[in-house]
């Protein structure tokens, strides 16, 4: 059985996550259309997006998907 807590922050557009309410293990944010991963001591991973969400599944509706 695998258990984890952990919760996440917005912090100067940024999203923290904190593992069992310690400090933040890793951010994650896009700059400059480059999504990145920050991790303490560890540096930060960048990767750039290379496909773009179909019009037709950017709405809630999922009938499409049925």
């Amino acid at each position: 059985m695998r258990s984890s807590h952990a919760t996440t922050v917005w912090d100067d557009n940024k999203l923290h996550f904190k593992a069992f309410g310690g400090p933040t293990v890793v951010k994650r944010y896009i700059e400059d259309g480059i999504y990145k991963w920050e991790y303490p001591n560890k540096g930060t991973i960048e990767m750039k997006r290379i496909c773009k969400v179909p019009e037709h599944a950017r709405s809630f509706n999922r009938r499409h998907a049925i």
